[in-house]
């Protein structure tokens, strides 16, 4: 893998049934999700310095979480319980690709895929198609932080973009 002028580092991983919270304060990351993490993957990079490593930087997982909470980040706080999370991330070139995204959330299920391009130049680009199958409304609306004037059931599929950090 390496070249004469920059080595190159690939290193492969399986975590089994760890702390997901833990996992994050060690890395210095905020506790955003907590539940049981197991996952698989592979990281590569190449290059002589840390602005290399971290520019060339290529990072592939399949993960798998049970029995926990993901941070509500809007008005309310607190947290969504989520029964699994199940997804295949991969980030290479500023580019956050998130397939196969399955979770018991809200009383039901969501599935979908989606990218992140967080070297954009107008800001972080987001790209997302979704399908919600029989979710509980007034969970999904509260954990967005808006008001639950709706309740019941609810299934639906469709496709988001944005652009920003606000």
């Amino acid at each position: 893998l390496a070249s004469a002028d920059r080595p190159a580092y690939q290193a492969k991983y399986r975590l089994e049934r760890v702390d997901a919270a833990q996992l994050l304060k060690a890395v210095g990351s905020d506790q955003s999700v907590t539940g049981l993490l197991t996952a698989a993957g592979e990281v590569t990079t190449r290059g002589s310095s840390p602005a290399e490593l971290k520019k060339s930087a290529a990072v592939s997982a399949r993960l798998h979480l049970q029995d926990g909470t993901i941070r509500n980040t809007g008005k309310t706080g607190g947290g969504t319980p989520y029964s699994v999370i199940d997804a295949d991330l991969a980030f290479t070139n500023g580019i956050l690709t998130v397939q196969g995204l399955n979770a018991g959330i809200f009383g039901g299920t969501v599935s979908g895929s989606g990218t992140v391009e967080l070297a954009s130049a107008d800001g972080p680009a987001y790209q997302a198609r979704y399908h919600l199958e029989r979710v509980d409304a007034a969970q999904l609306l509260k954990a967005v932080g808006a008001a639950p004037s709706v309740t019941g059931q609810l299934t639906a599929a469709g496709g988001l973009t944005a652009r920003g950090s606000n």
